[in-house]
């Protein structure tokens, strides 16, 4: 019987969990490889801790590598470039081209920073609380709002996928804001 070639691309809750379930249920059926240019799992709804100092990164994170190996899945720790499916194949930026039978695309969100101008918050007027790297430099924003308290914006540009995070970032903020006692100094907007 034929072994299927299976490659999952990300491996957070989508991916990780694809790839357990198919080897978990294909066994010697499969061979099973993740691609991610991420090591570590992030757990992603506690993100919205990360700006106010109630968790860390180093909290809500941990190396994926290990677990998915022990279920006997090929890890590869890489970018997806480009995905050909007229010759099922995956382009990636240091291991060449990897081939598949079956392909399953778990990457997760993909911001579009170009949508409005200066929206990407390495340009420095703009934080972001979902990308992971994003949300302790948010931390020190914050930490600086509330030694220099002033007027602050917060909401979701088109095309976003997920409010609930915006919302809870603004009732985080009202709250952290007034047990640091400087609530009444800082003007908060929403916007959507």
């Amino acid at each position: 019987m034929k072994t299927n070639k299976i490659v999952v691309l990300g491996s957070n809750f989508g991916g990780a969990t694809a790839a357990m379930e198919l080897k978990r249920k294909l066994g010697n059926l499969a061979e099973v490889s993740v691609i991610s240019p991420n090591e570590n799992f992030t757990y992603v709804p506690s993100l919205i801790w990360v700006p106010f100092g109630k968790r860390k990164l180093s909290d809500i994170s941990f190396p994926i590598k290990p677990i998915i190996e022990k279920q006997k899945i090929k890890f590869i720790q890489d970018e997806a470039l480009k995905v050909d499916p007229k010759k099922n194949q995956v382009q990636t930026k240091n291991n060449g081209t990897i081939s598949y039978d079956y392909l399953v695309v778990s990457t997760g969100i993909q911001m579009n920073f170009n949508i409005v101008d200066n929206l990407h918050p390495d340009k420095g007027y703009v934080e972001n609380i979902v990308i992971p790297k994003y949300g302790e430099r948010a931390y020190q924003k914050f930490n600086d709002l509330v030694a220099n308290p002033g007027p602050v914006v917060v909401g979701a540009s088109q095309g976003a996928s997920c409010m609930g995070a915006a919302y809870e970032y603004l009732f985080n903020m009202d709250k952290e804001l007034r047990r640091r006692h400087v609530r009444d100094k800082v003007t908060l907007t929403w916007f959507t």
